[in-house]
């Protein structure tokens, strides 16, 4: 019987990064850089699965096929928005308080203290990428130049966009605001889309040189152990596409790395939920209550359809009798 058996490191990672991001909040092990590699990794993805359709979609054409294009890239975002919103209405009015930060997915700019932390601050600053990512790519030079040079355009976005963090933080310091905006942001996203377009040992060289480029950060500020594992990352991403771990860890990593927004979005209220249920438990206990009660909602999420099928037979065999 095989005991080890390989799975792509995309996926272990955005598992661990998860997994850092709630133990972090609900004080078990502190692990910085999650939602950095969670931004990357978006990047990444994008270029995986979501580009190869741009391109069919406008494949033969002299023009950009607009139309193509948001049905495609703005309905993956509106997957993101909608049970994100969901969430956050039920959040709002369980509690009795609104926040119209918290619905436009804004409070990013507000503040981090906004709405007493009722704010899903890396979703908001997520989505903000996504769309000002897409803006660009609406624009029929730019697209067309990545799709005949997708590699160089996507090193100059890196680097054009990297520059432009360093230079607004030196200038306009938004430290109160934890640097929460897309632009500051903005070249983790193209740097997860470089990689994936690393696919030449002279590309991964070049682009393993360039993402080394962001240690500059803690010669300009301070030593950020985020920007540390997004690098290191970032790096391992470009080199191993999978590791060989044991079989046993498989589905608990793939489950947790798959419900990964759910996790994000209910750990505070699970955390919560058990203390008034058991308090005192272990912080260990509390990350995987949170972990647990993230998976099942993101099932929930999955079987919606499923669910409102059955609810409709039964009412209508309640209402035959």
């Amino acid at each position: 019987m095989q005991l080890m058996s390989k799975i792509d490191l995309t996926i272990v990672l955005r598992a661990f990064s998860i997994f850092a991001i709630v133990s972090g909040h609900l004080g078990f092990i502190h692990l910085a850089g999650g939602s950095f590699y969670l931004i990357f990794l978006s990047g990444y993805n994008f270029v995986r699965f979501n580009y190869p359709k741009v391109k069919r979609a406008n494949a033969g054409k002299a023009y950009f096929d607009i139309v193509s294009f948001v049905k495609i890239y703005f309905g993956f975002i509106i997957k993101i928005i909608v049970p994100v919103l969901l969430y956050t209405f039920f959040i709002y009015a369980f509690l009795g308080r609104f926040y119209l930060g918290g619905v436009f997915l804004v409070s990013n700019f507000i503040g981090p203290n906004y709405a007493d932390g009722l704010t899903f601050w890396f979703i908001e600053v997520l989505v903000q990428i996504y769309v000002l990512f897409g803006l660009v790519m609406i624009l029929n030079y730019f697209y067309f130049w990545i799709s005949k040079k997708p590699y160089q355009s996507l090193l100059f976005g890196f680097v054009m966009f990297y520059i432009l963090s360093i230079v607004c933080r030196m200038i306009w310091d938004t430290s109160f605001y934890l640097d929460r905006f897309p632009h500051l942001m903005m070249y983790i996203f193209f740097a997860g889309a470089l990689v994936a377009f690393s696919t030449e040992t002279k590309k991964k060289v070049i682009t393993s040189a360039i993402l080394c480029l962001i240690a500059l950060e803690f010669v300009l500020f301070d030593f950020n152990s985020k920007v540390l594992f997004l690098m290191l990352g970032a790096i391992a991403t470009v080199w191993v596409d999978r590791i060989s771990i044991p079989k046993v860890l498989h589905w608990p990593i793939n489950i947790i790395a798959m419900s990964s927004l759910f996790i994000y979005l209910v750990h505070f209220q699970a955390k919560s939920l058990i203390d008034k249920l058991i308090p005192n438990l272990p912080a260990f206990a509390v990350v995987l209550f949170a972990l647990l009660t993230g998976i099942i909602m993101s099932e929930c999420w999955k079987r919606r359809s499923k669910f409102i099928q059955f609810s409709k037979k039964s009412f209508s065999k309640g209402h035959s009798k």
